[in-house]
């Protein structure tokens, strides 16, 4: 039981980016504490649009299968993808 073939599929990668925009002020606390306005240590303002945050990365595919016989192909697949729910 020879290979037949071996196949291989990489897809582009694609770039996945998410900014945080704000307008008014940003507020950083103390670390360690539970912030209050007793524990602001800096004030940050933003215009409206502004990014204050930006998030992103790659997502990347790859895929592979074997050809066994003209019935059996067992196949791998990878898929690296980003979200960003905590920012809803």
């Amino acid at each position: 039981m020879g290979t037949d073939y071996l196949a291989h599929r990489v897809g582009r990668p694609a770039v996945c980016a998410l900014s945080e925009c704000g307008s008014g002020p940003i507020y950083d606390y103390l670390s360690g504490v539970s912030p209050s306005s007793e524990t602001i240590t800096d004030t940050l303002n933003y215009r409206s649009g502004q990014a204050v945050k930006s998030y992103g990365g790659l997502e990347t595919r790859l895929g592979l299968r074997i050809g066994l016989s003209k019935r059996d192909a067992p196949k791998s697949n990878y898929n690296r993808t980003r979200q960003f729910p905590h920012l809803i």
